[in-house]
């Protein structure tokens, strides 16, 4: 029942999400990989600069990290 649970918020995290996305015209970057990520991410942070942008400080690294990201900005 807890795992059960568990799909259907993480689902429901990723409707909501993309609905928020796609209606607010929101771009994201995702920057994968196994060395490096945090120094892209800071380098893209500053090539964007002059743009309305949101870099998040934490490292949410699990199903759900970009749904929290997009909310907690969003309050």
């Amino acid at each position: 029942m807890k795992n059960y649970l568990k799909k259907i918020v993480i689902s429901l995290f990723r409707i909501f999400t993309s609905m928020y996305l796609k209606k607010n015209k929101i771009e994201v970057i995702a920057i994968t990989g196994s060395a490096g990520k945090t120094t892209t991410k800071n380098a893209i942070a500053q090539l964007l600069e002059d743009k309305l942008t949101y870099i998040p400080a934490e490292n949410y690294n699990t199903e759900i990290g970009i749904p929290l990201n997009v909310f907690k900005e969003n309050k």
